[in-house]
């Protein structure tokens, strides 16, 4: 897709044009879950963060530039929603040792 194809669909994009937004995820979707997985390692996780990076594209499409592509923005937030679920994984780990330690004192 050439740069001014994705500008004219960003700029539908803000309006809530949800065919420019399905042509964005038709095009970006699979390069977006290629480069997640080579993060995680791991297809599902890699989909579920592509997933949530289209939906704060939505969430937050007033907020994008009407004159840029959204390439770059779309891979920020790809990667900023895999750290968010590393952040999630670490903290869940951290409250299983808390409840296992606990368990563990009051059985002795």
């Amino acid at each position: 897709m050439k740069s001014l194809e994705e500008i004219a669909l960003v700029q539908s994009l803000r309006k809530g044009d949800k065919a420019a937004f399905g042509l964005l995820f038709k095009n970006y979707y699979d390069r977006l879950v290629a480069y997640a997985i080579t993060y995680t390692n791991n297809k599902t996780q890699a989909e579920d963060i592509v997933q949530q990076a289209f939906i704060n594209l939505w969430e937050d499409k007033a907020k994008l530039d009407p004159t840029k592509s959204p390439r770059n923005y779309l891979y920020a937030i790809t990667y900023n929603r895999y750290i968010d679920s590393i952040k999630k994984t670490k903290k869940q780990k951290d409250n299983l040792h808390i409840i296992w330690e606990r368990a563990l004192r009051e059985t002795y």
